[in-house]
């Protein structure tokens, strides 16, 4: 996010004629990533954390490369400092900050279907997903 807060206020600061009606890719081509590469970085930042791809997944033919060309040419001096080290880093800190658990991080309080599932199987939803009785939830 600062990196993102950083681009949005070079573009703010920018000369109006510079940049209204022009559209940014807002990145570095130095941090353009895949997904097994982010999945390599954070194994190799939390070898304790297990990588898998599905047995079947195939290789996706869509580019994700991203022309950030015109956003370098435009603001020069606007650099990006987030590396995806730096972010894995400053996940595990605050999970562990946080007291957060594997078992808290995979339970029904941060899995949307699991929270559902409990709710329908404790009657405090019917069948439309809407509330069973009018009272707040805790």
């Amino acid at each position: 996010m600062q990196d993102v807060a950083r681009a949005a206020i070079a573009l703010l600061d920018a000369p109006h004629d510079a940049v209204c009606g022009e559209a940014f890719n807002v990145g570095s081509r130095a941090q353009n990533y895949r997904i097994r590469e982010l999945t390599e970085v954070v194994h190799r930042r939390i070898p304790r954390c297990d990588v898998t791809f599905a047995e079947a997944a195939q290789p996706d033919p869509r580019s994700y490369r991203v022309d950030f060309s015109k956003f370098e040419s435009a603001f020069p001096d606007c650099r990006f400092e987030w590396t995806p080290e730096r972010g894995t880093d400053e996940l595990v800190q605050a999970y562990e900050a946080a007291g957060l658990t594997f078992d808290d991080f995979e339970g029904h309080r941060y899995v949307r279907l699991r929270r559902l599932k409990g709710l329908l199987d404790a009657g405090e939803l019917d069948d439309d997903l809407r509330w069973a009785t009018h009272r707040v939830p805790t």
